[in-house]
């Protein structure tokens, strides 16, 4: 099994009112070479419940369940099961715009010596595309803006 190229990892805690969107949007991108690492911080809702529903259907949805032990841990915690060339945050109560790893994947084609990208959104209307900018020798931010 090759590696995707990409490794989304997704800290939940008690998300389960919001989990659905922000998976779907994930499974909805345009670029499929990902895996999802779902990690559990030890929600008391149906949040594993769910992530396990879906983890059945795709075999690119990983699920990890831990104590809970923070955000930031968790983040940690679906790094170390990373399997992707790249590693990128989804939190679980926001959603990818369809395109969002295609933008990633062609900025780092684009720009093999970059070590680094990251995305900030503002939305005014309802066309929406995706700028890119230079930090620093290493670093890209991408800005979506309408």
């Amino acid at each position: 099994m090759t590696s995707p190229f990409f490794s989304i990892v997704m800290p939940v805690y008690n998300r389960e009112s919001l989990l659905d969107a922000s998976i779907t949007s994930v499974l909805k991108q345009t670029n499929p070479d990902f895996e999802l690492i779902c990690v559990n911080d030890g929600s008391n809702d149906n949040s594993e419940g769910i992530i396990k529903r879906y983890a059945t259907k795709d075999h690119r949805i990983k699920y990890i369940n831990q104590n809970k032990q923070g955000r930031c841990i968790a983040r940690n915690t679906g790094i170390k099961y990373a399997n992707g060339k790249w590693i990128c945050f989804l939190d679980s109560d926001d959603i990818y715009f369809e395109n969002h790893l295609q933008v990633f994947y062609d900025l780092i084609k684009q720009h093999p010596d970059q070590n680094a990208f990251a995305t900030d959104q503002l939305i005014g209307g309802n066309k929406k595309k995706y700028k890119s900018s230079k930090l620093n020798h290493n670093t890209y931010f991408v800005t979506l803006k309408d």
